[in-house]
């Protein structure tokens, strides 16, 4: 069977919502005691996620096995953690053609982490559509994982004239008394 993935807008089945579940809080709860952000969901919120038609949701299923999941879109006014208004005024011609794509989240289950179904992910996230800007953001701690990496390779694989530069920083400062 091999690597497959599926593309669609809304789960078919409150089942299919309670597997991917899983699977994301298999991927995310551990960055929830290495990140100051908080990166995981509440299911209330993962289910507003899975439910909105205008974020494009994508399985990947090793040998029919869910492996890792993805979600982006091109109406960037439907994730709450990025300002369209940045785009709009820094990228006008590709935001107004709707060409800057946003990835909310890529997790891959730790048992397939090297079984290619990032890359994968990516391709499926990419093909067949008309891509001018694709945005990602990554925590610190998978930074220090070399994702960065990771991901240039990836998308070279698919494309060797893509080109990854830091686009924005977010930092947490502690402020102590003495």
């Amino acid at each position: 069977m091999g690597n497959e993935v599926k593309k669609f807008n809304l789960p078919d089945s409150a089942e299919m919502m309670a597997e991917t579940y899983r699977l994301y809080e298999e991927a995310f709860t551990p960055l929830t005691k290495l990140a100051v952000q908080n990166h995981m969901m509440s299911y209330t919120d993962f289910e507003n996620v899975w439910l909105n038609p205008w974020l494009e949701k994508h399985l990947g299923y090793v040998d029919g096995e869910l492996a890792a999941m993805s979600v982006v879109t091109n109406n960037l006014a439907q994730w709450s953690l990025i300002s369209p208004q940045y785009f709009e005024a820094k990228y006008p011609k590709e935001y107004y053609a709707n060409q800057i794509w946003y990835v909310g989240f890529v997790c891959v289950a730790g048992k397939y982490q090297n079984s290619g179904m990032f890359t994968e992910m990516l391709k499926s996230m990419i093909t067949d559509r008309q891509i001018d800007l694709f945005f990602m953001d990554f925590c610190k701690v998978n930074l220090d994982k070399k994702i960065i990496a990771l991901t240039t390779r990836a998308l070279q694989c698919l494309d060797s004239g893509v080109m990854i530069s830091q686009e924005d920083v977010q930092e947490f400062w502690k402020v102590e008394w003495c």
